[in-house]
């Protein structure tokens, strides 16, 4: 049977081979639309390296009949140098004419400084710390481990001495507290007057009040209600404060100690509140007794007396008790300042020992390159005021003299020289990237295979305006000469408006963007993390990475559905090339969703 399948496919080759084909087609298909798809996302990733970079602006023009070109001034000032008269021959960038450029002068010497300043500042901080700074560090960290223990050691001491004040306090108070009763309650007016009715110092003191000064008695009723709503007030927290202060003892914990101080603080003030209504009282009725002529009773003003001393013990009382509270409150923010110097001083010594912070050494090097930029901005502005020659040539016509005001549009001089000229147009976007001296690249219509280089010779300072579009001439000067390129010839040309060696490059395809925010994928043991990355110059095809990647670090640069990935193989499997399957097991990653 095998035998005679393998006949027939021998007998008809090419019919057997399109079967084959058209099988494998529809398996292929049959698979993709029955089997359940395999939730997959590929990736296309590329290893990042060093490399050179350089930007280039393309534009086309023609070799020029004319061998003559116009200098014209690419700013306006006034001419202080003059290094030139017709017929002179000059060589490549000979000073021609000079400028006044004080005040350019002064903004270059700013962005020097600045920059100097920034340098320092960074070197500052990649800097390791050296012994001293680290020893100054664990100096200081040890000062304020032995403030906290001082005030820790202070706070300790002011209970004791809080201890000692409320101790100071009940001495005084209870006999304090005693006149003040004795001074409401006893019989003692009644006791040493004749005449009076037997009756508490209340009512004697009232009742020596005429019946017929209605207002004097209200008055004296009201003194009396207010000292005796003090009193009670000062006897309450009085006997409450005593028989916790009874239970306490030297040894209590400083929560107890605390918070009998501030009892005993409230007592103090309650006590001389107390002191000071009794004393309104009495002089009241002594005032109102000796505005009559009527006798003043000895004991009033043996009360009067007492009140007084006990005012000066009550004052010195509460003096204490509050120092004492403000001096327990003052250690503990003593602490809280130490635990939080203390934390202060820890972590600037672990960033000694580990070095400063990435994130401030990136900011500060963003820093830098900002200054860095200031000043390549105030030189290039600064070399607008100097105008060379852009070629070996001779001065053919010139018409500015020393001290002449001159600007954009003035013709400094026409220079001829023996090399060929081309000129070029450039629209307003390109012509900002381009600067007198950069090297260009030519290639020709006419010659196939076959390019010179030349550099920038002049920018025109106006532009002209054609279909709505400002276009503006570059003429360029070549570097060697051809016989083959002759006048009018159609040309082409790259001028690398900058060039860098040894950076860090991407492929542009690999560069995402949110905002003004720029980051790559980075794949690491299988996983994407997105990576932040400041760009620098960029290419058509790649950017410059200035922070954010390292060489050898793998990124993204494409990334293909599941779909996309088995379409791709397909292609690959029918393309018939090995070295392009190669390629595609190479370049892509499955990695499972």
């Amino acid at each position: 049977m095998i035998a005679k399948v393998k006949a027939l496919i021998t007998g008809h080759k090419k019919s057997a081979i399109f079967i084959l084909v058209v099988i494998a087609i529809g398996a292929i298909w049959a698979y993709r639309n029955f089997k359940p798809v395999q939730d997959e996302i590929s990736y296309m990733t590329q290893t990042v390296a060093s490399g050179t970079l350089s930007a280039v602006v393309s534009g086309s023009g023609q070799v020029t009949v004319s061998q003559q070109i116009d200098l014209s001034p690419r700013t306006s000032g006034d001419i202080v140098y003059l290094g030139m008269t017709k017929g002179q021959a000059v060589k490549t960038a000979t000073l021609l004419v000079q400028l006044d450029a004080s005040e350019v002068l002064k903004s270059v010497r700013d962005a020097e400084a600045n920059l100097a300043s920034a340098r320092l500042s960074l070197e500052k901080l990649l800097k390791p710390a050296n012994e001293l700074e680290l020893l100054q560090s664990e100096h200081a960290l040890a000062k304020a481990e032995e403030t906290k223990e001082q005030a820790v050691s202070d706070l300790a001491e002011s209970f004791e001495d809080s201890y000692n004040a409320i101790t100071d306090a009940f001495l005084d108070f209870p006999d304090i507290m005693s006149d003040l009763d004795g001074t409401l309650y006893s019989y003692e007016i009644a006791d040493g007057e004749t005449g009076l009715a037997l009756t508490n110092n209340k009512s004697a003191l009232l009742n020596a009040i005429a019946y017929a000064d209605y207002n004097e008695q209200e008055a004296m009723q009201s003194y009396l209600d207010n000292a005796e709503s003090a009193y009670q007030d000062a006897r309450r927290a009085y006997d409450l404060n005593l028989d916790h202060y009874s239970r306490s003892s030297r040894s209590s914990d400083k929560e107890t100690i605390g918070i009998l101080l501030d009892e005993s603080l409230a007592t103090a003030k309650l006590i001389t509140d107390s002191i000071k209504k009794m004393t309104n009282m009495l002089d009241y009725w002594v005032d109102y007794r000796s505005q009559r002529n009527k006798r003043v009773y000895s004991q009033v003003l043996e009360y009067q007396s007492t009140l007084a001393a006990n005012t000066s013990l009550a004052n010195g009382q509460v003096s204490s008790l509050l120092n004492m509270v403000n001096a327990i409150s003052a250690y503990k923010q003593s602490i809280i300042d130490a635990d939080r110097e203390i934390e202060e001083k820890n972590v600037s010594h672990n960033q000694l020992l580990a070095g400063e912070d990435e994130l401030d050494i990136e900011s500060q090097r963003i820093f830098f390159k900002q200054k860095e930029n200031a000043l390549a901005d105030a030189k290039e502005n600064l070399a607008d005021y100097y105008v060379r020659a852009p070629f070996d040539g001779v001065v053919a016509e010139t018409d500015v003299h020393l001290g002449d005001q001159v600007s954009t549009g003035t013709v400094l001089a026409s220079l001829i020289t023996t090399k060929q000229l081309a000129v070029i147009s450039l629209n307003e976007v390109d012509i900002a990237q381009v600067a007198l001296g950069q090297k260009v690249t030519l290639t020709f219509d006419a010659v196939e295979d076959f390019s010179l280089s030349g550099e920038v010779a002049d920018i025109d300072t106006l532009g002209e305006v054609s279909s709505g579009v400002v276009g503006y001439d570059v003429t360029v000067a070549f570097d060697a000469q051809d016989e083959r390129i002759k006048p009018g010839m159609s040309l082409s040309a790259n001028i690398i408006t900058d060039f860098k060696q040894d950076i860090i490059i991407v492929p542009n395809s690999a560069l995402k963007s949110q905002g003004d925010i720029y980051y790559v994928e980075v794949m690491t043991d299988g996983l994407l993390q997105p990576q932040p990355v400041e760009i620098g110059l960029a290419g058509d095809l790649s950017t410059e990475i200035v922070s954010g990647l390292n060489v050898g670090d793998e990124i993204v640069t494409q990334t293909i559905n599941g779909h996309s990935a088995a379409t791709a193989s397909i292609q690959t499997s029918f393309g018939g090339g090995n070295n392009q399957n190669n390629e595609m097991r190479t370049m892509i990653r499955m990695i499972p969703k």
